[in-house]
């Protein structure tokens, strides 16, 4: 007579347990978060006559979870007390919460992994005996970075009871993702995890589908494979299965980074993977484009930029390609308020006619003062300065305005000209630099368009007026901006700063220029780190002077090398 399922599930679950006595060759002391596979040679109604089951234990609380493998034993799980009897005897008590209480597991072990099993229940006649064997794998000490393959032989809700999905941990912290397959949903979360014995480990898991504080013990049948349990003790139900730990991938990247210009590109690196390990290249900006995948290259494209400075990532496994696109711009006005933009691309003017904004003129009143990012969006904003004092900015997208804001107070008084606008005191804010006719400077620090605190004077705060603000950058290597200066005679000199405090003046070397050159701007052309000269002449030709710190290093034209001199290059970025 064939017995009910609940109680061929009980039954496996009581001699799975003795199984993990066998395990020591002699009865151990806790039979905690022990997997035992059973195998039923004998039996009487109503206990299963035949099959095989696995017993596992949880590692965390005395509850225990028994998978059918065969023969029509169904699942279920309960809770277990265990007693050792003998030195190679155990007892395990269960109560299952589909049988009901008062079942008793004899455990009678004859090697570490092996042993025989006799499962009773008090009050009722019949019996079930078989062979057992213990999981006696080595769990890790850590599972950082792996994946696991999970497959579901039984479940109780709030848990799936069928299919199967991986659990991928991440390389460092303590987050993990559940990558549903068929009857899984996608989750996350995060875990503890700890070897709690040779064999057995066991993760407590913060999952967002099925809830906070859960355990799941896996007993290791060898070392990347075993099985499971999972037990919710808040909300009930229980998960129980098989996991393959999938090999742990190595990946190698054939190079790690790339600079780009503002025209983009495209690109290439080669991947190298361990045996039996995928990949796809992901990338993390939209204007970065991947194709690739399995051992072989990556294939890349940059998209043109229109800003100053951007950078983004491919992500190949566990390794990062870091792509870093860059770009210098010369924005110009004519007296009319024609306004034109150029790329620099090292020496090279991109395009040579120039890109006329949109609109492409603004009331001549209104003077191009800066080319700086306002907003934070990464595209460099125009800013204005009028005659009579008025203060504004041409937000941008590209070389079209989008918008228009005043600055906030709107207004200077029409003596104090805006001669410089940079980050002065390292808050992300670009802040306006300005200098009175009669050589006084001040600044209002800035947060977007709005002024912070009140305007502060430079200490000392006047400036002989032969002497014009160019630009602001760091020439004396200490990570704080200085100010560069041109005199009308074409001498160069550098105030040191610290803060709005002059702590010393040099010139740079050589000292004097031809005063038909004026300096327009700064920018580092050829990529060493430090700030060169751009110059532009009277009668319009185009130059840089490079720069080693305070020292020129040599001069060379741009290309083209001249541009109608009724182009007046405001700003460089």
């Amino acid at each position: 007579m064939q017995p009910t399922h609940g109680f061929r599930s009980l039954i496996t679950a009581g001699f799975m347990g003795l199984g993990l006595l066998a395990a020591y060759a002699q009865a151990p002391d806790s039979i905690s978060g022990r997997a035992v596979e059973m195998t039923i040679t004998a039996g009487t109604a109503p206990f299963a006559t035949y099959g095989i089951y696995r017993f596992q234990a949880s590692a965390t609380d005395n509850t225990y979870g028994v998978v059918g493998l065969s023969g029509g034993v169904d699942s279920s799980y309960g809770t277990f007390g265990y007693t050792k009897t003998g030195a190679a005897s155990g007892r395990v008590n269960y109560d299952d919460v589909k049988l009901g209480s008062g079942f008793i597991a004899s455990l009678t072990f004859n090697s570490q992994t092996t042993g025989s099993y006799y499962l009773s229940k008090t009050g009722l006649v019949g019996y079930q005996a078989g062979t057992f064997r213990v999981y006696n794998g080595q769990a890790p000490a850590s599972v950082s970075g792996r994946t696991f393959q999970m497959q579901i032989q039984a479940g109780v809700t709030p848990f799936a009871s069928y299919g199967g999905f991986q659990m991928v941990t991440a390389g460092s912290g303590n987050s993990y993702q559940i990558v549903g397959g068929y009857g899984v949903n996608n989750s996350q979360g995060t875990y503890m995890y700890a070897s709690t014995s040779a064999s057995v480990s066991a993760f407590t898991l913060n999952d967002s589908v099925v809830g906070q504080t859960y355990a799941q013990t896996m007993s290791w049948e060898s070392p990347t494979n075993g099985a499971y349990v999972v037990r919710n003790a808040s909300t009930g139900g229980f998960q129980a299965g098989t996991f393959a730990m999938l090999p742990s991938c190595q990946y190698t990247l054939s190079a790690n980074s790339a600079d780009f210009g503002f025209v983009g590109g495209v690109g290439s690196f080669a991947v190298s993977a361990s045996a039996d390990c995928g990949w796809t290249a992901n990338a993390n900006q939209s204007w970065l484009h991947t194709t690739g995948s399995g051992n072989g290259t990556v294939n890349y494209t940059v998209d043109s930029l229109y800003g100053a400075f951007r950078s983004g990532t491919i992500s190949v496994g566990d390794q990062t390609f870091t792509v870093v696109q860059s770009a210098h711009w010369l924005l110009a006005e004519k007296p009319n308020g024609s306004l034109a933009q150029w790329a620099l691309n090292g020496t090279n003017l991109v395009p040579t006619a120039g890109v006329p904004l949109t609109p492409a003129a603004v009331d001549p009143a209104w003077q191009v003062v800066g080319y700086e990012d306002m907003d934070a969006n990464g595209q460099p904003d125009v800013l204005f300065q009028h005659d009579v004092g008025f203060l504004g900015t041409w937000f941008m997208n590209g070389a079209k305005a989008i918008d228009f804001s005043y600055l906030n107070p709107a207004w200077m008084p029409p003596d104090w000209k805006v001669s410089a606008v940079a980050d002065l005191n390292g808050d992300g804010g670009k802040d306006w630099i300005y200098r009175h006719k009669d050589g006084w400077l001040g600044v209002n620090y800035m947060n977007g368009v709005n002024r912070v605190g009140d305007f502060t004077f430079f200490n000392p705060s006047s400036l002989d007026p032969a002497w014009r603000l160019a630009a602001v950058a760091d020439f004396s290597g200490d990570g704080k901006p200085d100010l560069l200066l041109h005199h009308t005679a074409g001498w160069l000199g550098v105030f040191t700063l610290n803060g709005t405090t002059v702590t010393a003046f040099n010139y740079l070397n050589p000292a004097h220029l031809d005063p038909a050159w004026r300096l327009a701007g700064l920018a580092d052309l050829n990529g060493d780190g430090k700030p060169d000269l751009i110059m532009q002449h009277t009668l319009g030709y185009l130059g840089v002077y490079f720069l080693n710190g305070m020292t020129v290093t040599s001069f060379s034209y741009l290309n083209p090398a001249w541009m109608d001199p009724a182009w007046k290059i405001k700003a460089v970025r």
